[in-house]
């Protein structure tokens, strides 16, 4: 286990010196250089077949590597291993199955596509997923990038995998509250995902055009509910209602919205979007501040 402790500014220095000692741990102080500097750091110690991503604020279900070690040693194949999530509320938890349709576990590999692994709900993060580690050489995180930093690796990552498995049991654990990067309110957000989504336009051809065409309508509903409808914004009505007519006709979602396929977008997300094709920005306000307070 790589704990890279990147300029923490709470007890966790104190916490990690008291366990250092552990032989399956290794700790790694850097300064607060960031989420993608932060992993970057954790690749280049990792020294197993796979690697495995975990974020400071979440949890490995309890049986995850056996989950992992038991697909893996039935099919050493496997370059990727994505599983189901937990998605933890403050009050309450909701099972997140990624794909529906299927109960057993299934295989994408040139010689079979029981699923599509390129969609956003799977290539839009990099936890809950075990990656064979060569996949990584000459591959990192975009140090450039505080947000969408997963889903523009995974763009690089994907294609590399030659077969990538899907099994129907969660194996970790997200937890969704206003301390999560994309509930803090940020002035800046905006910018920071414009930047990122323009580097992920580069990517939209063959198989990844339909993901980064999906990715980019969830991270615009993320803009309308977490930015510009966030209770922290201080911006009144009528000039967050302005916001999202200028979000809307930015070419990076407008050129988007014109030719995108909604049907593996969220339904409410999809909603959102409609709404934005028909220019209904008093619509899109209204229902983006109830998203907002749920």
């Amino acid at each position: 286990m790589i704990v890279v402790n990147d300029g923490s500014s709470d007890a966790t220095e104190e916490v990690l010196r008291e366990e250092e000692s552990l032989l399956f741990l290794k700790v790694i102080h850097t300064k607060n250089n960031g989420v993608s500097s932060a992993r970057n750091t954790g690749l280049s110690h990792a020294e197993g077949d796979y690697v495995i991503f975990l974020d400071s604020d979440d949890e490995m279900t309890e049986d995850s590597l056996s989950v992992y070690y038991n697909i893996l040693k039935e099919r050493p194949s496997l370059d990727i291993v994505i599983g189901d999530f937990w998605k933890k509320y403050p009050s309450k938890e909701k099972l997140c199955h990624i794909y529906k349709d299927c109960s057993e576990t299934a295989v994408y590999s040139e010689g079979k596509k029981e699923f599509n692994p390129y969609i956003s709900r799977t290539m839009g993060t990099v936890w809950g997923k075990c990656y064979r580690r060569v996949l990584f050489e000459g591959c990192t995180f975009d140090k450039e990038l505080s947000l969408c930093e997963d889903a523009e690796l995974n763009c690089r990552i994907f294609p590399k995998a030659k077969e990538i498995a899907y099994i129907p049991k969660p194996v970790y654990r997200y937890y969704y509250g206003d301390s999560s990067t994309i509930r803090k309110y940020d002035p800046n957000q905006i910018k920071k995902y414009e930047m990122a989504l323009e580097i992920l336009l580069k990517y939209r051809n063959g198989v990844l055009t339909g993901f980064v065409n999906e990715f980019i309508c969830n991270v615009y509903n993320v803009i309308c509910v977490n930015v510009i409808c966030n209770e922290n914004n201080p911006a009144n009505s009528i000039l967050k209602i302005r916001e999202i007519k200028e979000t809307t006709e930015m070419p990076v979602f407008f050129e988007t919205f014109t030719e995108a396929d909604l049907r593996n977008v969220p339904l409410k997300h999809r909603f959102l979007v409609k709404m934005a094709q028909k220019k209904n920005y008093k619509a899109i306000y209204r229902i983006s501040s109830l998203y907002n307070k749920k």
